[in-house]
């Protein structure tokens, strides 16, 4: 039974019998409506003269109701069973806090919920709520909010990366193999205070993480990796005082937006990028509807379609046992539900609720819909008793998913056109067939040059440069637009005439924001005709895999492409200090794992020879 309700259901009395007319409440009503007596109005109940104890009760009822504070005047959250809940954490007191959670490339049901302890440690959860790891720090036991972003590209490496607070922003990966942690912090912890944190994965190619100081004073740091090695380090980018006590945040990677619980004042939503400033809009404020202080953790849930939610943790309502959260649609910020995690069959309820996290996807055969997980302040029975915990509920019971949405199409090959020629200037047409969305890799391949290069023009961001002596290749990607198909891209330099092959491809299916979310590429190491790709790391399932190879060479032209790989472009030049260039793919997604690593074999062999694993992501 939820808390507060009577038991004997609206205007029904002890025995359970209920009678039409005036023993039922009113939907609506006004004091001086009920202080009218034929057609006067009186000022008290005195007043009233002969008053039938059903008015005289209603009017008690409404001078509590308008007296309350607001806390108590919000609407009464629906509530939602919870269905699992984690081990409890090791330490007693205001201990569990913040979940996030890392969904497996290859098995959605062996996913994690990691959370911090703030007494004591680092911990993952399975999605039965087993503890899988526990990482401790004997030196300083104060650990703060947790978040996840898979796939990001960092130092042109595609990678899942957990980032907690704990001296400053820690930074961990996930083995799938073991589903343990590994921290990939470049020496010591990036230094600043905090406590709440939060990723952002810009569609400019950029990863951020946000640290929020108890203060409400808020960091932004870029996340590098400047040396190449795997391991990451932090430049501080962006840094303004929210105003008053804060922590909670989430950043939508889609439409930019950084979401900001200013405990005692309003949810905020920013610009996540870090040329935003300090500007802000109110998503809801406290009091004016559901909010009440505190104000604690925030989640999203991503839908497919672009829509979905924006979820708020309020704490410390009049009932701090009945604490409750509010949701608001991602797009338009209309409140559209409140709610509560109640008891379950297997699990009790969520209370004073510090950290909530959500995620929209299959999770397996327990969550195939998605998951929410929200702190629990007092770890009660049903399941187990005593230290703080974190519950796991549904995604589908605490917010309209709508209809289950189409498989996903994955990408697939539009077209690719090749030119060679010894030249100043190159050119290709986009395809007619190009659609608004397609992922457009312009890669170039020519004789070294201190000369400017002019192009590809607007729009285009540079993926990746490699030179070998006197060969160079660039890449190029960009998001097709409506004004794409057709025009030309252009390539050119002032002057000298060189050889040069410029090829490009078009995907589609690919990621809206970064389309090829990595180019790695290898240089020879000496005089051979067998060129090998470098080998890559993909993160979840559906990536495709683009192979380049070019060389330069005065000796008989062409290429033998690697086996099972789907010839794209293949030219071979002509003449002395010719460039050869071969462009494959698989023509099917290719396993979580590991990628590349083909050999393709050039007609003879060259010391000058760049090769190339370029990653697409769904």
């Amino acid at each position: 039974m939820d808390r507060g309700a009577d038991p004997t259901g609206p205007g029904r009395g002890p025995s359970g019998s209920g009678t039409a007319g005036e023993d039922r409440l009113p939907a609506a009503v006004r004091v001086s409506d009920i202080l009218q007596v034929g057609d006067a109005h009186v000022s008290s109940v005195a007043d009233a003269g002969p008053m039938t104890w059903r008015r005289a009760c209603l009017l008690a009822l409404v001078l509590i109701v308008v007296c309350l504070p607001p806390s108590a005047r919000a609407a009464i959250p629906e509530p939602v069973p919870s269905a699992d809940e984690t081990a409890p954490v090791a330490t007693g007191g205001d201990s569990a806090d913040d979940p996030a959670i890392w969904v497996h490339p290859t098995d959605p049901a062996r996913s994690l919920v990691i959370a911090n302890n703030k007494r004591g440690a680092l911990e993952s959860y399975d999605l039965d709520g087993n503890r899988v790891q526990r990482i401790t720090d004997p030196e300083v036991t104060f650990w703060g909010n947790v978040d996840v972003r898979q796939g990001v590209t960092i130092g042109g490496v595609v990678q899942d990366v957990v980032a907690v607070y704990h001296r400053g922003l820690q930074l961990y990966r996930v083995d799938p193999a073991t589903m343990l942690m590994t921290r990939i912090n470049e020496g010591t912890a990036i230094a600043s205070a905090g406590e709440g944190l939060c990723l952002y994965d810009s569609p400019s190619g950029r990863v951020y993480a946000v640290l929020i100081a108890i203060s409400g004073q808020l960091r932004q740091f870029e996340i590098r990796d400047v040396d190449g090695d795997g391991l990451l380090d932090g430049t501080l980018v962006r840094q303004f005082a929210v105003g008053s006590e804060a922590e909670g945040c989430v950043a939508d990677d889609d439409t930019g937006a950084l979401y900001v619980s200013e405990e005692n004042v309003a949810l905020w939503e920013y610009d996540a990028e870090p040329t935003g400033g300090a500007t802000r809009t109110a998503v809801d404020t406290i009091g004016a509807g559901d909010l009440v202080n505190d104000l604690e953790g925030v989640t999203l849930v991503d839908l497919p379609d672009g829509g979905g939610y924006v979820i708020v943790s309020v704490q410390n309502a009049a009932d701090p046992n009945n604490s409750y959260f509010v949701a608001y649609d991602r797009l338009t910020h209309a409140q559209v539900r409140t709610f509560r995690v109640g008891v379950g069959t297997e699990s009790d309820d969520c209370d004073r609720t510090d950290g909530i996290t959500a995620l929209y996807g299959d999770l397996g055969p327990s969550y195939p819909s998605g998951l929410f997980v929200c702190q629990d302040n007092n770890n009660d029975a049903p399941g187990s008793v005593g230290n703080q915990n974190l519950k796991y509920v549904p995604l589908q019971d605490v917010v309209d998913l709508g209809d289950e949405p189409p498989p996903p199409v994955g990408i697939s090959h539009v077209a690719t056109s090749v030119v060679n020629a010894n030249a100043l200037a190159w050119s290709r047409t986009v395809p007619a067939t190009v659609q608004p969305g397609d992922g457009m890799l312009l890669s170039f391949s020519r004789s070294a040059s201190t000369d400017a290069l002019t192009g590809p023009g607007s729009g285009w961001t540079q993926v990746a440069h490699l030179a070998d002596g006197s060969l160079e290749t660039t890449h190029w990607q960009r998001v097709a637009t409506v004004a794409d198909a057709g025009s030309p891209v252009r390539l050119s330099y002032p002057s000298g005439y060189r050889k040069g092959v410029l090829s490009l491809s078009v995907y589609r299916g690919t990621r809206a924001s970064v389309p090829f979310a990595s180019a790695a590429g290898a240089v020879e190491p000496g005089t051979t005709a067998a060129h090998r790709t470098p080998t890559v790391t993909v993160p979840a399932g559906g990536a495709w895999r683009v192979s380049y190879w070019a060389d330069r060479n005065s000796l008989a032209a062409g290429w033998t492409p690697p086996p099972g790989e789907q010839v794209r472009a293949l030219s071979a030049g002509s003449g002395g200090g010719r460039i050869g260039v071969l462009v494959t793919d698989p023509g099917e997604p290719v396993p979580a794992g590991t990628t590349g690593g083909l050999v393709a074999t050039s007609a003879s062999a060259s010391d000058k020879a760049t090769s190339w694993t370029i990653l697409l992501l769904p």
